[in-house]
């Protein structure tokens, strides 16, 4: 029993790895190509995206989500026990 076991597990282990590598591509089998050609093939509008230079610091544009307050009135000074 324990022999069928042992060679189910190698012929597993076998299988895996040729699918893994590629090997089984031939039956229609693999895992899914993540390269270069297919990640530039899924993207949605590349040409749309525009790279622009940092701003300087002394060209800092507000963000409009950012509410500014005034200062806080100051705590009154505790009293010693």
């Amino acid at each position: 029993m324990w022999r069928w076991i042992t060679l189910a597990l190698v012929v597993a282990n076998v299988l895996f790895w040729l699918w893994g590598h590629e090997g089984l591509r031939s039956l229609g089998m693999g895992p899914d190509i993540v390269q270069e050609p297919a990640r530039l093939k899924d993207q949605i509008q590349p040409d749309s995206m525009r790279v622009s230079p940092k701003p300087a610091v002394n060209d800092k544009i507000p963000d409009p989500a950012v509410t500014v307050l005034p200062p806080a009135e100051p705590l009154p000074a505790a009293k010693g026990n």
